[in-house]
């Protein structure tokens, strides 16, 4: 019986562990840059909504005839705007989801905004701008 066929446990378990080493080094970058596309896709989605946010906003001030800073909700001619569980409304009416702060502030003829968003790991991203009212 010197003739016998097939594998040890021993060289089994031995080509598991080469396989499962080799395995996790081919697929570590890969598994890598997925979280890394995933990181950045979420950075660039919060810089876009704080982008579109500040550009509604400061067009809809340099539009009106009136604006107001009332108790940090910004009023433009006669129609508030209010952030309320991380959705800016204007009057009744959804404008933009997902900000996490509104920072409006008005001295004399200049209003500043600052729009605070956070990400998954609690990160904050800041967007402000000055407006000068004429």
């Amino acid at each position: 019986m010197k003739n016998k066929r097939g594998f040890t446990l021993i060289e089994l378990v031995i080509v598991l562990a080469l396989l499962g080493i080799v395995l996790s080094m081919i697929f570590s970058p890969i598994i890598f840059s997925f979280k890394n596309f995933d990181i950045q896709n979420e950075k660039a989605n919060i810089i876009s909504d704080a982008r579109a946010t500040m550009d509604y906003l400061t067009r809809a001030i340099r539009k009106a005839d009136t604006v107001e800073v009332v108790d940090g909700n910004l009023s433009v001619d006669s129609k508030m705007y209010k952030l309320e569980d991380r959705i800016l409304f204007k009057e009744a009416k959804k404008v933009m989801e997902g900000i996490d702060e509104l920072n409006i502030n008005k001295v004399d003829k200049t209003i500043n905004i600052e729009i605070v968003i956070k990400n998954s790991k609690g990160e904050n991203y800041k967007l402000s701008s000055i407006i000068n009212i004429r």
